[in-house]
């Protein structure tokens, strides 16, 4: 038999519970866009990259079971595209059955992975084709180098050019992201006018880092123009994202992502996606971890809406 303390105190904690549910009201991811890193583990050592914000990287690889249950739990919060990332996604040693398990059990609308493309042999591509995998954003800094990226280790891009025709010719949609640089214009150019010779969307992105700028570096700006006046682009902007897209005469496109970070645009970035870590914590902020939710225990629900309601909390603000 319950006592009027006992009772009390029952009371109250489903009172708390009830307020914590209408303050974190159930929302949906804005992009419908879940970024899960799969692995923190890469076998390149990219000069800029944030490792999905993972800090070292470490041999960690999200289970199949884990991935999964994210996934479903995602759904609710309406999600309709999963990008694997890393890392390098495809070192998981289960990469294959994950896709298979997105496209064939959860019927997930767009399943993607960001690679380098060191191991995209035309073995491994017809295994991601058979596991049914929608598109694969193949990271290439260097039109003509030793190594492919900024990194001290990895492979030619040569090599990697022909990875990627060889997934193009086999039917995998293939997409190129370069992280610019301003010291070799030239280098882009090759590199857009390859893009577009082959019918690949380029991704042109600027670094992110921890500084903090007014505005879109004048060198990122003066790529967008070199690359208009040299292919005759039609410039627009996106509607959600407000980022710069450019259109060749053949009608292939050329994407340019700024740094959202460096502006404090964190308005803008909410609306691209949700990370979850390959731990299983969803991380509405690449730059801060106060604001990281465990999707593996606990209320998971609770933690995705809270998790949502982060999203475009700037780093100097506290947790929502």
């Amino acid at each position: 038999m319950k006592t009027s303390l006992s009772s009390s105190r029952d009371a109250g904690n489903k009172q708390s519970r009830e307020e914590n549910l209408n303050y974190y009201r159930h929302l949906n991811i804005p992009g419908g866009d879940l970024r899960v890193s799969i692995t923190a583990e890469c076998n390149m050592r990219c000069t800029y990259c944030h490792n999905e914000g993972q800090g070292d990287f470490r041999a960690d690889f999200m289970s199949l079971e884990t991935l999964k249950s994210i996934v479903k739990m995602g759904l609710r919060h309406g999600i309709n595209k999963v990008r694997l990332t890393g890392g390098e996604p495809l070192m998981h040693p289960q990469v294959f059955e994950m896709i298979k398990m997105l496209k064939s059990e959860l019927i997930m609308r767009n399943v993607g992975v960001n690679t380098n493309g060191v191991t995209l042999t035309p073995q491994r591509i017809q295994k991601l084709i058979d596991a049914g995998l929608d598109v694969a954003v193949v990271g290439l800094d260097y039109f003509n180098a030793d190594v492919s990226k900024d990194s001290p280790s990895g492979k030619s891009s040569d090599k990697i050019l022909g990875h990627i025709l060889t997934a193009k010719k086999m039917g995998l949609n293939t997409q190129i992201a370069t992280v610019y640089s301003n010291s070799d214009p030239l280098n882009i150019i090759r590199m857009a006018e390859w893009c577009n010779d082959n019918n690949i969307l380029l991704k042109v992105l600027e670094v992110s880092n921890d500084s903090i700028v007014s505005t879109t570096s004048a060198e990122f700006l003066q790529i967008i123009e070199l690359m208009r006046m040299t292919f005759g682009l039609r410039l627009g902007k996106t509607v959600s994202l407000n980022e710069t897209y450019g259109v060749h005469g053949s009608g292939n496109k050329v994407l340019f992502f700024h740094s959202h970070c460096r502006t404090r645009e964190c308005h803008e970035c909410s609306q691209m996606h949700m990370r979850v870590t390959t731990k299983g914590n969803a991380k509405p902020c690449i730059l801060r971890t106060d604001t990281e939710y465990s999707l593996v225990s606990g209320d998971v629900d609770h933690a995705m809406r809270r998790a949502i309601h982060n999203l475009g909390n700037p780093p100097e603000n506290p947790p929502k």
